[in-house]
């Protein structure tokens, strides 16, 4: 039987989403999470009216570009590998 060997890869890099909220009222951070994470807005630069007094906006995604590779394994030397 051979033997196999097996290589995990993930990639992982930040996107920022980001909402504007516009209420009558002051609002606590936990009312302002609740209307961001409740509004399920996909439409970016429409105005959504929340409740009496609330919109919210989502105004899109900045997606991330600087992905950060993690390879783990059993990997073979490879002394003509250009290394960074």
């Amino acid at each position: 039987m051979t033997e196999k060997y097996i290589y995990e890869v993930s990639e992982s890099s930040v996107d920022v989403r980001s909402w504007t909220i516009e209420s009558d009222k002051q609002l606590t951070e936990d009312e302002v999470t609740d209307i961001y994470q409740d509004s399920q807005i996909d439409d970016e630069g429409k105005e959504h009216q929340y409740s009496d007094g609330i919109t919210i906006t989502y105004d899109g995604t900045e997606y991330g570009d600087d992905a950060q590779p993690l390879l783990e394994g059993d990997f073979k030397d490879d002394w003509n590998y250009n290394r960074i």
